[in-house]
């Protein structure tokens, strides 16, 4: 990545021009180990919350146990909700995988609002947000939950691909912030044992980011068919994910 201190400097402004307090889900995944270093830098540790959000064992032995070591290391506030007890009462056996792995992400993202809710009414004059942790590589795919990990008030890094957050995550490697042991290298939803995201998609971010750097920017020479369909499709099928809600237009018929 080019001008990472330019980067690194514009997130920086935003973040201050509208966030004074940061409500993060830390997962241990590579994208919100990112986005809490970029809120610490930018606000400071005092002002930046990461919640770990386990569902049972996997998740607490892997992924959170990694997170927990992280936000440790950096000195952010952070704290433990458990979301199995809340998430069994939902689903049912019947449920597919996903819908129960979509289930979890909402019910992720109700505690993150929850959690900026009380932090707001105890900082009544400061601007408590939610940070959203989505990137590019997996934003125009659409491979995010609606309502879940898609949402937020902010996002800092839905315009880098996934090359480029470790990109970032090595500069403050290098730099000392955090050791390799917090930088989860192969990327998974923790959605069930085994599950990884390359392999759930079926390509690698390497191979979509080639096609989405083909068919959105016109930045490289044609890619793999299959991959560039495989995109493309995705893109058109999931774009309703990361827009608002289409509003039926019934001021003209009812006003006149």
């Amino acid at each position: 990545m080019k001008n990472i201190e330019k980067v690194l400097e514009k997130i920086n402004q935003e973040l201050k021009a509208n966030v004074d307090k940061a409500i993060i889900g830390l997962s241990g995944g590579a994208d919100s180990t990112l986005v809490a270093l970029l809120c610490k830098e930018a606000l400071g540790a005092d002002n930046v919350i990461g919640i770990h959000m386990p569902y049972g064992g996997l998740d607490e032995n892997t992924f959170n146990n990694r997170s927990r070591k992280f936000a440790l290391h950096i000195g952010i506030h952070s704290f433990i909700k458990q979301i199995k007890p809340t998430v069994d009462s939902l689903v049912t056996e019947c449920m597919s995988k996903l819908i129960h792995g979509n289930t979890r992400a909402r019910i992720r993202m109700t505690i993150l609002y929850q959690t900026a809710g009380i932090v707001s009414e105890e900082s009544p004059n400061k601007r408590v947000r939610v940070m959203n942790t989505c990137n590019l590589s997996e934003s125009i795919p659409g491979y995010a939950t609606k309502f879940g990990d898609s949402a937020g008030d902010i996002s800092l890094i839905d315009d880098l691909f996934k090359s480029e957050v470790y990109a970032l995550l090595d500069y403050f490697k290098e730099r000392g912030d955090i050791i390799e042991e917090h930088i989860d290298r192969k990327p998974s939803a923790g959605l069930w044992v085994g599950q990884y995201d390359e392999e759930e998609l079926g390509y690698t971010y390497a191979e979509m980011e080639k096609a989405i750097r083909y068919f959105k920017y016109n930045q490289e020479s044609k890619p793999d068919v299959e991959v560039l369909k495989f995109v493309r499709d995705k893109y058109e099928a999931n774009k309703h994910k990361m827009s608002m809600p289409p509003i039926v237009q019934l001021r003209d018929l009812i006003d006149n």
